[in-house]
Order: structure tokens, then C-alpha cells, then sequence
């Protein structure tokens, strides 16, 4: 493995915190009120940002390290807010956010259209993951999952727009794919010729 630069460290831990910072403090709450008729808000779900993280991680650190720089900051930021139960679907769930972010930028060349196409099925993958989750091994009443599932879906919203944005603007900046994940989706020959050519 060729020494990377110190520069290329500072993104990852700025990934890292980014994930930390992310997924414990942008927590909004939806406060429970037994008195509701309608019970979608019977437990104290929550929506955040801390998808934007895998975004990052996906545009500046196209490697094994950014994305475990996400996982672990993923983990850290579940385990400061003492969500203890959601530990591992937070984990899987950016994971495989990240890995269907990575495989679809490198497989094709990133215009708007392409850039929304990632942004919703990798946000589509959270929410869903998160709402079986809820349902199936939890076994929160479905009224419950529900209220969690909308609330989830309102951080991945702005977490989608947000990396949206990002992708498209901060593509062209992104560095060398690793050779790990060389493994897991080569990159479109044609587009690495129309790279190279640039």
C-alpha cells in the first residue's frame, strides 16, 4: 500500500467525526404524548443527519478506511445519545449505504440525474433497514415502527438533499478507488479512459 498523504488522514478523521458529531447531535426528538388519538407518536422516535457522513465518506474516501471511518463513528455517536438498541442496524445500514453509494459512482458517471438516483435508494435503504428493524426485532407495535419509519424518513430527506448536493459538487475531487474495493466493483473501463483523458 502506497503512504498516504497527511491530507488524505485529515479527511478521514474528519469523517470520522463527521459520523460522531452527526449521528449524536442533530437529534431531533419527537416528544411522546400518551393523549394522541392517532398513536404514531407513541414512542420517542428520532431524525438526524448522520447519513451525511456516508456521503462524505463516499465522495472524499473512496477506500476501506473511509468507510469504516463511518461505521465507527456511526457506533460512537448511537452509543453518546444511549441508543444502545439500534447499534447494529445504524451499523449495517450505513454500510450498506455506503458500499451501494460506491459501487453506483464508479459504475457510472455522476450527473444530476445520477446523483439523485443515489442519494434516494441509499436513504431508502436506511429507512426501510431501520423500520424492519423496528418491527421485526424490536417487535414494536406496527402504529409504533410507523411513527419511527416517518421520522427517519424526514432526517433522510434532508440527509439525501444534503448529499445530493455534495456529490455532485465535490465529485470531480474524489480520489484513486482502493484496491479493496477494486474487489467489490471495479470501475467502468469506459469511464476511467474519459478520466484519464481529463
Amino acid at each position: 500500500m502506497k503512504n498516504k498523504s497527511i491530507s488524505y488522514w485529515i479527511w478521514i478523521g474528519v469523517t470520522l467525526a463527521l459520523a460522531i458529531i452527526l449521528t449524536s447531535l442533530t437529534q431531533y426528538k419527537f416528544a411522546s404524548d400518551s393523549s394522541i388519538a392517532i398513536n404514531l407518536l407513541a414512542a420517542q422516535q428520532t431524525a438526524g443527519l448522520g447519513n451525511v457522513a456516508v456521503y462524505v465518506a463516499a465522495i472524499f474516501s473512496c477506500n476501506i478506511f473511509g468507510i469504516i471511518a463511518v461505521l465507527l463513528g456511526s457506533i460512537l455517536g448511537t452509543i453518546f445519545i444511549g441508543s444502545y438498541s439500534y447499534i447494529i442496524p445504524v451499523f449495517i445500514a450505513r454500510l450498506l449505504m455506503i458500499v451501494f453509494i460506491i459501487i453506483y459512482r464508479r459504475k457510472s458517471v455522476f450527473s444530476w440525474k445520477n446523483c439523485i438516483i443515489a442519494a434516494a435508494v441509499a436513504e431508502g435503504i436506511f429507512v426501510l433497514f431501520t423500520f424492519l428493524y423496528e418491527l421485526i426485532f424490536l417487535g414494536l407495535e406496527f402504529s409504533i415502527a410507523t411513527s419511527g419509519f416517518f421520522a427517519h424518513l424526514i432526517g433522510g430527506v434532508i440527509s439525501g438533499i444534503i448529499g445530493l448536493v455534495l456529490l455532485k459538487l465535490f465529485e470531480p475531487k474524489a480520489p484513486e478507488p482502493d484496491p479493496v474495493l477494486d474487489l467489490i466493483a471495479p470501475e467502468d473501463k469506459k469511464k476511467k479512459s474519459r478520466r484519464n483523458l481529463k
